[in-house]
């Protein structure tokens, strides 16, 4: 008896040390944790390839930050994604987290590899051509592919908004935008920064109102070249808001 009452003893005394490390431990779930979508920086050269993590539920606190490890070593790419972690103390403010990661390439295709600290890892390749970019997965355990192919950002692409202003302003700016549109066409579908449309509107992702126009098209005119221009006439229209912006992340923002 005496002996039965030990190895209860020692049996209860093992589980709770277990118990102990398991609420200790920082664990993934592996189901509804990050949506993935491929993304893409500006430069130079146009789109090159990214990618954005979010998590899929907002997060009481709007001060987390999602821990990675990112390694591009000439063919490779390898990507680890840790538990979201609390920077300082809780902010109040139900928020979703999002990280984007800078892949810096803009041509040909690389291997991937995307894991979830050591439980899952996840293999497969992103291609980038003159037209797209593509994440091309064999598995997606633990995460949520939300955008698998985007249209790329050519370069002397433009695009932009008018939010507010005269009709007459908005004339003016239409006009000064035809004389250094090329003609070019323009690839409808989703470039990840937008979507445009088969008649070349834009729906823009940040933007917090809609804007009255939108205007996306190719010139190989600089920025510098119009935008004395614009602001000459915002000087006669205080109301004017205007934006655009380059291939290369050069903007112009009158607002």
């Amino acid at each position: 008896m005496l002996k039965l009452n030990l190895l209860l003893i020692i049996c209860c005394f093992l589980f709770a040390s277990c118990q102990n490390d398991l609420a200790n431990e920082s664990f993934i779930n592996l189901e509804d944790e990050y949506e993935l979508s491929i993304s893409q920086e500006l430069s130079i050269n146009g789109g090159h390839a990214a990618m954005n993590i979010k998590t899929i539920h907002e997060l009481d606190c709007s001060n987390y930050s999602i821990p990675y490890y990112l390694n591009i070593n000439n063919e490779n790419i390898d990507v680890i994604i840790s538990k979201v972690n609390l920077e300082g103390a809780c902010i109040d403010s139900s928020s979703y987290i999002n990280q984007t990661l800078d892949f810096k390439f803009h041509n040909d295709e690389k291997n991937i590899t995307i894991s979830l600290q050591d439980i899952v890892s996840n293999s497969g390749k992103v291609k980038i051509t003159e037209d797209d970019i593509n994440l091309d997965l064999e598995t997606n355990d633990g995460i949520k592919i939300s955008k698998a192919k985007i249209n790329r950002v050519k370069k002397n692409m433009m695009w932009g908004y008018i939010q507010i202003g005269k009709q007459s302003s908005i004339n003016k700016i239409k006009e000064l935008l035809n004389l250094i549109d090329n003609g070019t066409y323009v690839k409808p579908g989703d470039y990840g920064l937008f979507y445009v449309s088969n008649s070349n509107d834009i729906k823009f992702y940040e933007t917090e109102t809609t804007p009255i126009s939108t205007f996306v098209f190719y010139s190989i005119s600089n920025l510098s070249d119009i935008e004395s221009d614009i602001q000459s006439i915002k000087e006669t229209d205080p109301t004017l808001v205007f934006n655009l912006t380059l291939f290369d992340g050069q903007t112009i923002n009158v607002k």
